[in-house]
């Protein structure tokens, strides 16, 4: 799962700043060249990934979200070509050069705030998920007896606390399964890590369907994740192009120049 824990440092975007991908090809678009639409790689090819979650899932609206979101990475590059091949027969090709660039720039700016957004939301909605999930289970809260369960726990031997909580697990056992998952794991014998994989199975045997709802939901995330990451990287890597024009660059270097002796005349 590609999810970020929001209580550690902030994962950063692989595809920020124009950091490129190993082994890409940088092919920027170039007004002064017929325009030819670049290849998508398949994540931005299509959003049908998240109808078919929806249609086993139609009163998720999580599916709901990441579908239109999704539709939203895909439609930014749509508009983008459209601006490409729109251009104002008033401007020189290097001036719509610049518009192009200023218009992709901001683009790929907006989705790199968008990746932030979309990966916190994933992380809120599994939680949520999994509340749920607790709560259908019957797990959400301390078993009534869980301090006499885990004292028993504690008493016994490695291997015979580890069948003891494998039994409850495989019987549906509520209460035990309640007092493992909400106790402190010295007193359990159980590692965080443990607890989860334990959490992951006791669910898929009690409540399948769930579980294949949630998996659904990270698989979901995961695609719009990488939508949204791979979207800002393809907009800087073929319409982003700022050595277009060698005598554009020095007339704005010399104009540069020229204001910076005016600021300090």
């Amino acid at each position: 799962m590609s999810f970020e824990d929001p209580t550690q440092p902030a994962k950063p975007n692989p595809y920020q700043a124009g950091e490129q991908i190993p082994g890409a090809r940088r092919q920027p678009f170039s007004a002064e060249k017929p325009y030819k639409e670049p290849v998508r790689p398949d994540v931005l090819a299509s959003y049908k990934w998240h109808e078919t979650a929806l249609e086993a899932h139609p009163e998720n609206h999580f599916f709901t979200s990441t579908k239109a979101d999704h539709m939203g990475v895909v439609n930014a590059i749509d508009q983008l070509d459209h601006l490409v091949k729109a251009r104002d027969p008033r401007v020189t090709p290097a001036a719509h050069q610049d518009r192009v660039n200023a218009d992709a720039e901001r683009a790929a700016k907006r989705l790199d705030d968008k990746f932030k957004a979309v990966a916190m939301r994933n992380i809120d909605s599994l939680k949520q998920m999994e509340q749920v999930v607790h709560d259908r289970l019957g797990i959400s809260e301390d078993s009534r007896h869980g301090m006499e369960i885990r004292a028993k726990l504690a008493s016994m031997s490695t291997e015979e606390r580890r069948l003891a909580i494998h039994e409850a697990a495989a019987n549906g056992d509520r209460e035990v399964m309640a007092a493992v998952l909400n106790g402190p794991g010295f007193l359990t014998g159980l590692s965080a890590d443990e607890k989860a994989r334990m959490f992951d199975s006791y669910m898929r045997r009690h409540e399948p369907k769930l579980a294949a709802e949630m998996d659904a939901m990270k698989r979901s995330g995961e695609k719009l994740e990488a939508a949204t990451a791979e979207a800002g990287t393809f907009i800087r890597r073929h319409y982003i192009n700022h050595d277009h024009d060698p005598a554009a660059r020095k007339a704005d270097e010399a104009r540069a120049r020229y204001d910076d002796v005016l600021r300090n005349l």
